[in-house]
């Protein structure tokens, strides 16, 4: 097999498996799962964080790591619901809606915080 084969079988195998780990996690919780395997490789293929525009990377437990979140936490894992986005803004996010995020960065600049 040629290298170019191979990196090709590599990358297909972490697109599946990210596939397979967030369907059965929606699935666990009981949320909507209709994201394709193409949307997910596009996913994975992002280069800087929805949020903060950071750039992401793949180490394990890093802040900048890539992870998927769902914009609007009521809906489940839909197309146009799922964004990358840095294992630290998604930590941080949590649960909390896109709207309280824009008020609490308002708060925070009318401080003069961030």
């Amino acid at each position: 097999m040629n290298k170019e084969l191979i990196e090709k079988s590599e990358q297909d195998l972490i697109v599946a498996k990210k596939f397979t780990k967030i369907h059965q996690s929606a699935r666990s919780r009981d949320l909507e799962f209709a994201m394709t395997l193409r949307e997910v490789k596009r996913l994975l293929n992002c280069k800087t964080c929805y949020f903060t525009g950071k750039p992401l990377n793949n180490i394990e437990g890093d802040p900048l790591q890539l992870t998927f979140d769902r914009i609007d936490n009521t809906k489940g894992y839909v197309n146009g619901n799922v964004v990358a986005c840095s294992n630290e803004f998604n930590n941080i996010k949590d649960n909390i809606t896109i709207e309280q995020v824009r008020l609490m960065v308002k708060a925070f600049k009318r401080k003069k915080i961030w």
